[in-house]
């Protein structure tokens, strides 16, 4: 961001679904409630929201999912989330324009 130009002040950070993976708890994890699974064969998705109620969606593969892992991602049960930190997007919260892309 420094090398684009952006100044010092609040922005929206973007981070694609897929992207996202459940963890366990620690100082980098966002504690979730899951409010709704989705099965869609290949993948769950699954639609958690925060402490602070943002919404986010998180595509869980379900090749190496067992009963217990399975069970975890229940509706209403608290999840980990977090993510590596390798594909982000930062964007202008005013703008919406991505603050790297200018688009």
């Amino acid at each position: 961001l420094r090398e684009k130009g952006v100044k010092a002040g609040k922005i929206l950070l973007g981070v694609r679904p897929e992207h996202m993976v459940i963890s366990e708890a620690g100082p980098h994890a966002i504690p979730c409630k899951v409010e709704v699974n989705e099965m869609m064969g290949s993948e769950v998705h699954l639609h958690v929201y925060t402490e602070d109620e943002t919404r986010l969606i998180v595509r869980v593969p379900t090749l190496n999912l067992d009963d217990e892992g399975r069970n975890a991602l229940r509706q209403g049960n608290a999840v980990n989330i977090s993510f590596e930190g390798v594909a982000m997007h930062f964007f202008d919260p005013e703008t919406e324009k991505n603050l790297i892309y200018g688009d």
